[in-house]
């Protein structure tokens, strides 16, 4: 597909230098940040973790090397496209913006530090790291709106506007709006439509789905959370994602997971909210499902490198994997700074089918 010719096969060799499997395997077995140092200085983050290495070390050094190496990647990334095809991929990458803005502006509101709210961060999106880094530090999320408007970003139109309607508005309520400006303006951007609006539509459907299985799931079983939302239950819902508003509220509506997952159980969710409810069943947390959702999602983008070996598919597959890499590398660091059980560590690795 014109657009992607020049950029994909660039990516294609990008991706087969990420890390096997067995590699991660391996380094969630090592005793101490030191030792994954050593370790992460024979891998493709060498250049990186030497980098990392004249301004810190430990667990923060691992830190550094990984935001170094990501950063990297996306400017990498930008500069293999270009013309439609840099418009269609970043229109996906603001997802990590909105990541970041719901990050940041929970943090403050929990009065979280500067420094604990930017390991959270992941710069990939239009935002740049040092627009980031001043947004953490700002007092209150009032004064993060007002740098937002100050600094000319569109992020700043869906929070002003309910600042003005509801100017004590709760964070739930800054997010909710954020995700819904997002996915209008998607479906704005496909109308015109991109080359490859098929693709980037079915993936933007299943953002909007996860988001939407999420907060659902919040309210299976819990009746009087229901009873007490001030609002039809559907006006949490962001989208258009191809599970139609009415499913998701007759799931939302379950005095049971398993009647809300056998609702759903012959859609292309059916089989990960099981796996969620086995897991669910074992362990007794909810976020299980959540987990199941994001393993979904990973396997279902790395998967379009393959099936859209010519168009977005690539790219797209590939800052997902790379993500999913740091990711498990930082929460290796952070297991083997706390002397965690290497099994432990390595149960909670997340790898793509």
């Amino acid at each position: 597909m014109p657009g992607y010719d020049y950029g994909n096969p660039r990516v294609r060799a990008m991706k087969s230098r990420l890390l096997s499997r067995e590699e991660l395997e391996a380094l969630a077995r090592l005793e101490d940040p030191p030792s994954l140092i050593a370790a992460l200085s024979k891998t493709p983050y060498e250049p990186a973790v030497e980098a990392a290495l004249t301004i810190t070390s430990g667990a923060a050094c691992v830190q550094e090397a990984l935001r170094q190496d990501l950063l990297e990647t996306l400017r990498k990334l930008k500069e293999f496209y270009t013309g439609p095809a840099q418009d269609n991929l970043r229109l996906w990458v603001q997802r990590y913006d909105l990541h970041n803005l719901k990050a940041i502006l929970r943090g403050l509101s929990q009065n979280f530090l500067a420094d604990e709210i930017l390991p959270a961060l992941l710069p990939v999106g239009e935002i740049p790291e040092s627009i980031l880094k001043r947004l953490v530090r700002a007092e209150s999320t009032r004064e993060v709106i007002n740098l937002l408007v100050s600094l000319g970003l569109p992020f700043a139109q869906p929070l002003l506007e309910l600042q003005g309607k509801s100017p004590n508005a709760p964070v739930s309520e800054m997010e909710l709006v954020l995700e819904k400006w997002y996915f209008q303006q998607a479906g704005k951007a496909l109308r015109r439509p991109p080359q490859d609006a098929a693709v980037l539509k079915a993936s933007l459907e299943l953002e909007a789905d996860l988001l939407n299985l999420i907060t659902a799931l919040r309210y299976v079983s819990h009746p009087v959370e229901r009873e007490y939302l001030p609002h039809p239950i559907r006006e949490l819902f962001v989208g258009p994602g191809s599970l139609p508003p009415e499913k998701l509220e007759t799931f939302s509506a379950q005095d049971s997971y398993p009647d809300a997952v056998n609702l759903l159980r012959e859609t292309t969710y059916g089989k990960a909210l099981q796996t969620g409810l086995e897991a669910y069943q074992r362990s007794g947390l909810a976020s299980e499902f959540e987990v199941q959702l994001r393993h979904y999602r990973l396997s279902w983008l790395s998967g379009q490198i393959q099936r859209d070996a010519l168009g977005i598919g690539v790219p797209l597959g590939y800052l997902a994997l790379k993500i999913n890499e740091i990711s498990n590398l930082l929460w290796i660091s952070r297991g083997a700074a706390l002397k965690l059980d290497p099994k432990l560590i390595q149960e909670n690795l997340e790898f793509a089918v």
